[in-house]
């Protein structure tokens, strides 16, 4: 058999301690960052490319010059490929997964209209 420790008397009676409201930091409130601009892509790469959903959002991405994600999202929200509903969180990820692999560049001067 494993010998057991004694409960720590200190940590025990040091945790039943109730905390006085004076010692108590009132919380500031907190900052929000500001929104940063949209960011604007233009198409890189697309050897990889062959079918389905991601063919369709690299055709789109391909007529415009530069485009942002929300862009993307407005233009696929509810559409359906291949039998499977395309919402804003796929349309997300299929626009990251772009970015990650080159497919989509981001603008260096910020894509000034």
């Amino acid at each position: 058999m494993k010998k057991q420790r004694a409960t720590d008397v200190k940590r025990a009676a040091g945790n039943d301690v109730e905390k006085d409201e004076a010692t108590k930091s009132p919380k500031a409130p907190r900052k929000t960052k500001a929104p940063k601009p949209d960011q604007r892509y233009e198409l890189g790469s697309v050897a990889t490319v062959k079918r389905g959903f991601l063919l369709a959002l690299v055709e789109w991405a391909r007529k415009r010059k530069a485009f942002t994600a929300a862009q993307a999202i407005e233009e696929f929200n509810g559409r359906q490929f291949t039998n499977r509903k395309v919402d804003a969180g796929r349309v997300t990820r299929y626009f990251n997964y772009c970015r990650v692999h080159g497919i989509f560049r981001l603008l260096k001067n910020g894509g000034a209209k």
